[in-house]
């Protein structure tokens, strides 16, 4: 049954002036998490709401949005939907598709276990268009300096996390700031929110959370990053990420606490710690990046400081110095270097 799916957030008039109906074309993804079968969904046309905006609408079996249930159920919904959203995408994982930018209010999850991806362009650009939710409805779940298949780890982590804590590990609605927060990995371990969580989970989450950038900034536009030293540190970081263990993940949401277990007062105290650390080495990369052209002028000018007194101090050792010298043999050099 063909039903509005999502908000254009426009009305005809501005509608009219976007490139939205050559996106219609676009597949996304409908996975059913019990066959681990995949099949593409598009979307079959728009029609105006009572809002007065233009809506995307499409053939959906019954569901909610994430956003939606994370907002609005109760736990055990929040923790069945997640286990669903996060077997649909470690099914996607495992087939090498990848969803790219994705978040809460692009992805349907039905009772008996389908998981519907809208398609990403017609998703994102909507979500933008909504100022005021985009950062609940797709900002939360994504970081734009990942290409796709990253991107997908990422989600599925951010998902995980916010089932097992209550909270998104990145939560600041600029999308300015949350980016720096992620690119400077300003994120609390999921292991000092929820005690005693397995340790192999707990390094696949906060991994895949802490992906780098694959591309780097120059004068030029945004290129990849082909530095070797790069590609293995984030090879260190992309290999236990991909290691996410869906079961391990299901039982950790369910209770079970495979890891150290701190106690409330050890994990407070230690919570407490990470977060002074923290903070003092996001403020020490930000000052550094922020000041980086006066401190690499500071450092050039100490450094030809240094090569000038040192040929100076050089130049002097030659010279003669009546140090040491009696009046007459001072008197004798003096006329020496006078005849000469």
């Amino acid at each position: 049954m063909e039903q509005k799916i999502i908000s254009s957030a426009l009305n005809a008039e501005s509608f009219a002036r976007t490139n939205f109906s050559s996106m219609l074309g676009e597949n996304g993804f409908v996975v059913d998490t019990r066959k681990k079968s995949v099949s593409e969904w598009r979307f079959s046309g728009t029609q105006k709401g009572e809002d007065g905006f233009i809506w995307f609408c499409g053939d959906v079996f019954p569901s909610k949005t994430l956003l939606d249930i994370f907002e609005n159920e109760n736990n055990d919904a929040q923790k069945n939907a997640a286990i669903f959203v996060v077997r649909a995408i470690s099914v996607l994982i495992e087939q090498k598709i990848a969803l790219g930018d994705i978040g809460g209010a692009g992805i349907f999850v039905s009772d008996d276990g389908k998981v519907l991806f809208l398609p990403q362009s017609i998703f994102v650009q909507c979500a933008q268009n909504d100022k005021k939710n985009h950062a609940k409805k797709l900002g939360f779940y994504i970081y734009a300096g990942l290409p796709p298949h990253e991107q997908t780890l990422f989600t599925r982590a951010a998902i995980a996390y916010r089932a097992l804590s209550k909270k998104f590990p990145y939560t600041t609605d600029d999308l300015t700031e949350r980016q720096k927060d992620i690119f400077d990995k300003n994120f609390t371990p999921i292991s000092l929110l929820v005690d005693g969580v397995d340790e192999n989970l707990a390094n696949a989450i906060d991994c895949a959370l802490s992906i780098p950038p694959n591309f780097e900034r120059n004068d030029e536009p945004w290129r990849e990053n082909t530095n070797l030293s790069d590609s293995k540190k984030r090879e260190k970081i992309l290999v236990p990420a991909k290691a996410f263990e869906t079961e391990t993940f299901e039982r950790a949401l369910f209770g079970e606490r495979s890891g150290k277990i701190l106690g409330k007062e050890e994990q407070t105290r230690l919570l407490q710690t990470e977060e002074k650390k923290r903070r003092r080495r996001v403020f020490a990369h930000r000052f550094v990046r922020k000041n980086a052209n006066r401190l690499l002028f500071s450092f050039a000018a100490i450094l030809i400081f240094l090569a000038v007194a040192h040929s100076f101090s050089v130049s002097r050792s030659g010279l003669a110095t009546s140090l040491g010298l009696s009046s007459t043999q001072t008197t004798r050099v003096l006329y020496s270097l006078v005849s000469s």
